[in-house]
């Protein structure tokens, strides 16, 4: 009840029980030094515009006050499995009078094993499995921060009834250092193997320049009544500021299109006068040039 105020309205979490425990010392002339421990018990977090409710098996979080420093750490458990935990170190006097050259130091870790509320972001699929981890580490200054990523999905899988494939063995990484050079790579098999790899540079958290390889052998793109599609493409893409070029070789080795019964769809009479009111186009921000081979 005392965090409500501070918990964005679209969030709801559970009423719950909390045990809070604090040592705190202080000599004269000398700041106050010691440590608090909160612990929450189980519960459930809601979140309203998706209606998702997340269940949580228990938490808490510490803070060491030091002399010179303030150290947090935290930590939530996931009923389904996973859980995030942080630990960050500040020097005390950056919260009264920041400057340039007081550190900063930090840790994040999540890892989330149930994936079936990705259907409720994405209503396309109807069931999601794997595992995604991501760890994080803050270092640099107050004022100047480095932040370094890594975030991995293993043994993925999900369903598409829409295109009627379920694309399985899916696994992901993704990389990105303090100097703003991002690695990720992605392998999934749905009939034949796709690969994606590729680096960039998110300089300012701003697409400078990318560099990206696709390539796969006989890949199931889509298995319905309507269309069978197979694809085995081999594509570079190059992303230079505002200039994307594609170049390459997409080889369909099978297709097989059937359209939808139409024989009782009825025409419109021979009176019938179309109207439409012509909206101006915008100019698109991205330059894009293809020199891309099909062959069927």
């Amino acid at each position: 009840t005392l965090a409500k105020p501070y918990i964005p309205d679209t969030w709801v979490v559970s009423d719950g029980h909390s045990n809070i425990d604090a040592f705190l010392r202080q000599t004269p002339n000398s700041a106050i030094t010691g440590e608090l421990f909160l612990e929450l018990a189980p519960g459930t977090i809601h979140y309203s515009p998706l209606d998702i409710d997340w269940e949580y098996s228990g938490g808490g979080a510490s803070v060491y006050l030091d002399t010179d420093t303030i150290h947090l750490v935290t930590g939530l458990g996931f009923t389904g499995g996973g859980g995030i935990s942080s630990s960050i170190e500040l020097a005390r006097a950056a919260l009264s009078e920041p400057n340039t050259t007081q550190t900063l130091r930090g840790d994040f870790y999540a890892e989330l094993a149930d994936l079936d509320l990705l259907t409720l972001v994405f209503p396309e699929l109807v069931r999601a499995d794997g595992r995604i981890s991501l760890g994080s580490h803050v270092g640099g200054t107050l004022t100047k921060p480095e932040l370094s990523l890594d975030a991995k999905l293993a043994d993925g899988r999900i369903e598409i009834p829409a295109l009627g494939i379920t694309p399985e063995h899916i696994n992901a990484d993704v990389r990105l250092e303090p100097t703003g050079a991002t690695h990720f790579a992605l392998n999934l098999k749905s009939g034949g193997t796709l690969k994606i790899n590729g680096t960039a540079n998110l300089d300012n958290l701003q697409l400078n320049h990318a560099a990206i390889s696709i390539s796969g052998e006989k890949v199931t793109l889509s298995q319905t009544p309507e269309l069978h599609l197979l694809a085995s493409p081999s594509i570079n893409i190059n992303i230079q500021k505002r200039v994307i070029r594609l170049t390459g070789d997409l080889f369909i080795p099978e297709a097989y299109a059937r359209p939808r019964d139409l024989s009782g769809a009825v025409s419109a009479s021979s009176d019938t006068v179309f109207t439409h009111t012509d909206e101006p186009t915008k100019d698109s921000a991205w330059d894009l040039y293809a020199d891309v081979r099909l062959r069927l």
